[in-house]
């Protein structure tokens, strides 16, 4: 992604399919540099930015709560499988949100905006916790958090493939549920027509932070 030209080394489970890599780098750190995609806040000062943030958070309700007219035409044109997801597990405002490898947050901002009022965030890469409001991130692992700390949905989306110690965060994730707490993972799946297409060029390898 960002010119290296560094190689890495990947083996494929014959059992399961799963792609890994052979060497954990030692330190991670500078394969998330500031300009890293999910580290960039929206700029919400010019009148484009604004349109689409707007369209957004009204695709969202929709998509959360089956509400808006708006939202709903916009769904039409590019619906939000999460969203729908997270309505059919029955998502409420008053749920206490961690969301595991946000980096500057933008989805949880977006559901501060919706009127969700706990949201939570951890990120080890980010150069500093973030607190506006009702939202409040972390810099640090998930597994660093207090077990005395429980959340009605724990997300992963697209950050679980990035961690070295992914047994160890499932058990923390199941520390940290309440009773009724549900997770979700999202997270890359390597077909045979996708490797057959693209290889190693196969944009999702992400080396080396997808291990």
């Amino acid at each position: 992604m960002y010119g290296l030209r560094e190689k890495f080394a990947y083996f494929e489970c014959l059992d399961c399919g799963c792609l890994q890599i052979v060497d954990i780098p030692e330190s991670l750190d500078k394969y998330y540099p500031n300009n890293y995609y999910s580290f960039k806040g929206g700029n919400r000062s010019n009148p484009v930015s604004k349109i689409i943030s707007l369209l957004g958070r009204e695709q969202k309700r929709y998509s959360l709560f089956g509400q808006g007219i708006l939202g709903r035409f916009v769904n039409l044109k590019s619906n939000y499988p999460e969203g729908e997801l997270l309505r059919k597990l029955g998502i409420r405002e008053d749920w206490k949100i961690l969301d595991i490898g946000c980096g500057a947050g933008s989805w949880l901002f977006s559901l501060r905006e919706l009127g969700f009022a706990h949201l939570y965030g951890v990120d080890p890469f980010i150069d500093a916790d973030i607190n506006e409001g009702s939202v409040n991130i972390q810099k640090r692992t998930i597994r660093e958090l207090k077990k005395s700390q429980k959340f009605n949905l724990i997300r992963s989306h697209h950050s679980f493939e990035h961690m070295p110690d992914q047994y160890e965060t499932l058990v923390k994730i199941h520390e940290l549920l309440a009773p009724d707490g549900l997770c979700t993972i999202a997270m890359p799946v390597k077909t045979e027509t996708i490797w057959g297409r693209y290889g190693t060029n196969w944009v999702q390898i992400d080396a080396p932070r997808h291990l």
